[in-house]
């Protein structure tokens, strides 16, 4: 792992200020999808409005077949 990458993660796990500034400046949004409990994930605000949804409305479900 670069050491970057190293001090980003630290950082981010420490303070929630920087996860906020990279939610806030990413331009498609997050989503953050549990593999292992594939009903469990997170969507931020800018995701939903990408897909042209309103925050928290209810997305369609994936299929996981």
């Amino acid at each position: 792992m670069h050491y970057l990458e190293k001090e980003l993660y630290e950082r981010i796990s420490k303070s929630d200020i920087f996860f906020d500034y990279i939610q806030n400046s990413v331009l498609d949004g997050i989503w953050y999808w549990d593999l292992e409990k594939p009903l469990n994930n997170f969507v931020s605000a800018g995701f939903y409005k990408g897909f042209g949804y309103e925050t928290n409305e209810e997305l369609p479900q994936l299929n996981h077949g």
